[in-house]
């Protein structure tokens, strides 16, 4: 995954920005994206933060994430509230530092390949007087994106009903923090052949659908 920047007269300001990974039961989809992180995200300085609710359910953390920052929730709620108190688990502990600008909130199958998507849609918020950052999730209902977005910090503490998801949260953050949202481009979904359907190792078939690639971004969500 290795991505090299040839760049040498890059600059744009580095953020000082929070990545904050959601983790139920996705353990080493986790794991490959905080090394994703560490190895190709560079035009930033990220700080890495876990927040997992899979404990009690015997999805036991490992000490490559628990050598991140380790945000432990007790219990998951259920999959769209579980994510949630997650997103606020995280804001609580977020809350006690100032050092940061930005936050990332990520899903651990959501896996952004490098951060020139980061950088520009940063640089996009800045010019467009934006708060937010996401991209279009289902076009029909001009839903937002909650598996990967970006937050000002502050707008974030001070905005706490941004993050009171019901259940279905794309439909909330678009309706709530439209204006504030810049959306990302080069997110335009493309899905696998049709075909692939017929064969057992479709990755449409074994994610149910769910398997989602956006390749001008360099980015795959919903790993199997």
């Amino acid at each position: 995954f290795r991505v090299m920047d040839n760049s040498s007269n890059n600059k744009t300001v580095r953020e000082r920005i929070a990545v904050i990974i959601r983790v139920y039961s996705r353990i080493s989809d986790a794991e490959a994206l905080i090394h994703i992180i560490r190895t190709n995200w560079v035009h930033n300085d990220y700080e890495i933060f876990v927040v997992h609710n899979g404990e009690a359910d015997g999805f036991l953390a490992t000490p490559l994430l628990k050598e991140c920052n380790y945000i432990s929730v007790n219990s998951n709620s259920g999959h769209r509230s579980g994510a949630t108190d997650l997103v606020k688990a995280a804001l609580k502990r977020l809350s006690e530092l100032s050092r940061f600008n930005k936050y990332i909130f990520i899903e651990s199958d959501c896996w952004v390949i490098d951060d020139k998507l980061i950088t520009e849609a940063l640089l996009g918020m800045k010019a467009n007087n934006k708060h937010c950052a996401s991209y279009i999730w289902v076009p029909k209902r001009y839903s937002f994106a909650v598996d990967f977005f970006i937050i000002d910090s502050e707008f974030a503490k001070s905005h706490e009903e941004l993050f009171d998801w019901d259940d279905h949260p794309e439909r909330y953050f678009s309706r709530v923090a439209r204006k504030e949202t810049y959306l990302m481009r080069n997110m335009e979904l493309v899905h696998a052949p049709t075909i692939l359907n017929h064969f057992n190792l479709s990755p449409l078939v074994l994610s149910r659908g769910r398997f989602r690639i956006f390749p001008k971004a360099l980015t795959i969500i919903h790993h199997l």
